[in-house]
């Protein structure tokens, strides 16, 4: 979710805790002052033992924080994600799938996101919808290349996975 939001455009929202993997905080319903309020669920304690595991990278909270960072630094280092109203939808017939592409000058980035807790599979078609079919792709996520193969092959995308696939030149 916090990828999607990324890429999708404008400003993505951060709310403290969402870097490291603060989870949502009921207590509020406890205190008369704040139990009228839902938003107090997104406003935990801040715990500074669980701040302190960002450092280290084999924790969940370093592993998020670190994603967050990397997440970040994709944004700025592709002008693609620039606010151009520059997005159109994918169509991946597939309901646990979405995915949009990002078009900027002779930049083409298509993003594409699993929702859903089983491996999907998207059709190399879905590519080849939005004109000129690109050869190979990268991924800025994990640094992959893919080849484009034929209609009856498919992008593998692991549960809850994503790719961030820029359209190599040619």
């Amino acid at each position: 979710m916090q990828a999607h939001s990324f890429f999708l455009g404008g400003m993505p929202m951060l709310y403290y805790g969402d870097e490291l993997g603060y989870t949502n905080d009921y207590s509020y319903q406890n205190d008369p002052g704040k139990s009228y309020d839902n938003r107090w669920m997104h406003r935990p304690i801040i715990d500074w033992k669980k701040n302190a595991k960002t450092t280290k990278a084999n924790t969940i909270e370093g592993k998020i924080f670190a994603g967050t960072k990397k997440l970040i630094q994709v944004r700025k280092q592709l002008p693609v994600f620039s606010d151009q109203k520059n997005l159109t939808w994918l169509a991946p017939h597939n309901i646990h799938v979405a995915g949009f592409v990002r078009s900027y000058g002779n930049q083409k980035v298509y993003c594409i996101f699993n929702f859903g807790s089983q491996t999907a599979f998207l059709t190399w078609y879905a590519f080849k919808e939005q004109g000129k079919s690109p050869d190979e792709l990268l991924d800025h996520w994990t640094g992959e290349k893919f080849t484009i193969g034929p209609d009856n092959e498919y992008l593998i995308i692991p549960p809850y996975g994503f790719y961030i696939l820029e359209v190599l030149p040619d």
